[in-house]
């Protein structure tokens, strides 16, 4: 009687331990993950994780991206008074 559940419990176990394994994430230096679900969590190169499929999504951003400032992007646009320019889109 007690041999089955004792089988029961040791899969139950090592699945819930493969499952763990298989979901635990590190964070590598040069990149960001954001995690969606029902708290949203960003992680960077500092950062480890276990991520449940069912609950959450994962987005994986790459550090190494630049991005644009607006001033130096919209210089060209503005006079030297520093105003806008009129129709010069």
């Amino acid at each position: 009687m007690v041999e089955p559940l004792i089988y029961i419990v040791s899969f139950v176990i090592i699945l819930a331990l493969f499952y763990f394994v298989k979901n635990f994430t590190v964070v590598p230096n040069n990149e960001v993950h954001v995690i969606t679900g029902r708290i949203d969590r960003i992680f960077d190169g500092k950062g480890q994780y276990i991520l449940v499929p069912l609950l959450q999504t994962r987005k994986v951003l790459h550090s190494s991206v630049q991005y644009l400032s607006f001033n130096s992007r919209h210089n060209s646009m503005l006079n030297y008074d520093g105003i806008l320019r009129e129709n010069q889109f």
